[in-house]
């Protein structure tokens, strides 16, 4: 079996997350209608532990648990322990969005990485906050009406993510988090809607 160079996994990290946010713009540019019998397209979850570990057992255990009650995940369970490619690979992610190398699980998906799980709370909400879609509108905005049209849609084929409104005209909470949003990708939110997923900010 041919063997993935470090160059090549860091590459790989960020497609999925691309895949998905240029599947939305087209999707909206376009403004395009309901169709029928959308596939369903599965978000992959890497959860990266050591075998042995009783605090790594339980956080796989949780995100199973939480596998099994969700449509459109696929999971992938690497032990680094024994697989010295899951380790390799592990290192790469890790590099890529400049963390330490760390003894605890980690949970890599939507181009957003959680590690030391156990210290940083509970791996169910993780893994909510990872596969949420927030979308943040104005009452009365006729862009994010017609958002609201097609992302149904785009919820169908993508039945992992979650979607999530977030008003600004009503929600003072909504205003700040949208701030701090822009002031963290450096970006300008002149208008609405504006999409944030896959640790990506696009208005």
């Amino acid at each position: 079996m041919r063997r993935i160079t470090a160059n090549q996994q860091r590459l790989s990290l960020g497609l999925a997350s691309h895949f998905f946010v240029t599947f939305l713009f087209t999707a909206y540019a376009m403004q395009s209608e309901a169709r029928s019998a959308e596939p369903i397209r599965c978000v992959l979850i890497e959860v990266y532990y050591r075998s042995g570990d009783k605090d790594h057992a339980e956080v796989i255990s949780s995100v199973r648990e939480f596998n099994s009650t969700r449509e459109g995940i696929t999971l992938a369970i690497r032990d680094v322990k024994t697989d010295v490619r899951n380790q390799e690979r592990l290192n790469a992610i890790l590099k890529h969005f400049n963390i330490a190398p760390t003894a605890g699980p980690v949970i890599y998906g939507c181009n957003r990485v959680v590690h030391d799980v156990p210290r940083t709370g509970s791996s169910t909400a993780h893994l909510e906050e990872l596969l949420q879609l927030e979308v943040f509108v104005r009452t009365g905005c006729s862009r994010c009406s017609s958002a609201k049209q097609w992302l149904p849609t785009f919820m169908k084929e993508y039945p992992g993510l979650k979607l999530v409104y977030r008003d600004i005209a009503v929600d003072a909470a909504s205003v700040t988090w949208l701030s701090q949003l822009v002031e963290r990708h450096r970006t300008a939110a002149a208008s609405v809607p504006v999409f944030h997923l896959c640790d990506s900010l696009h208005v």
